[in-house]
């Protein structure tokens, strides 16, 4: 990669991002170094130690994330900081782009994540703590529990994202 020291801003503290790689770079006088060669994910900026998703949203966006929020992975790879994958949003919009915890949306019921059998054999629906009622088909109670995130956490709900293509290692 060929960096035009020149044209650095001075503003950035010697930090450039690709963001079609998603590789943030700190130059140093004639050196650069990769970040992503560092076993860390933090850097520091002016003096502060600044998460490096937040630096990149700074050098993209002109301003740092707003107070309380922080940088999302689109595509739940924390390895992926390419900038088409990075948004910003609430703690509780990120823990929303996880995979529940012991949970798989293809387990072997084909079971949505919210949907559990019943004692009955029917298939109750509990999203967020709200109970949306039981079912008679596991089809039925999957899209109900599907619509029910999708009304609650919209983009960033896990099951139902849009995950962008990563080519990292072309």
């Amino acid at each position: 990669m060929i960096i035009d020291t020149d044209k650095l801003n001075p503003e950035h503290e010697g930090f450039c991002y690709d963001p079609k790689q998603g590789q943030l770079f700190r130059v140093k006088e004639i050196a650069i170094t990769s970040i992503d060669s560092l076993n860390s994910n933090q850097g520091t900026f002016k003096g502060q130690a600044k998460r490096l998703t937040h630096i990149i949203f700074f050098l993209m966006s002109g301003r740092w994330p707003e107070k309380e929020k922080v940088v999302d992975h689109k595509n739940g790879n924390i390895h992926d900081s390419r900038w088409e994958n990075l948004r910003e949003a609430s703690r509780a919009q990120n823990q929303q782009n996880r995979p529940p915890p012991g949970r798989w949306k293809d387990n072997e019921l084909g079971l949505e994540t919210g949907v559990r059998v019943a004692p009955s054999g029917n298939f109750r629906v509990v999203v967020s703590g709200s109970y949306l009622g039981t079912f008679l088909t596991a089809a039925e109670a999957n899209n109900q529990a599907r619509l029910a995130r999708r009304v609650l956490h919209g983009e960033f709900d896990y099951n139902n994202r849009e995950v962008p293509d990563a080519d990292l290692h072309e």
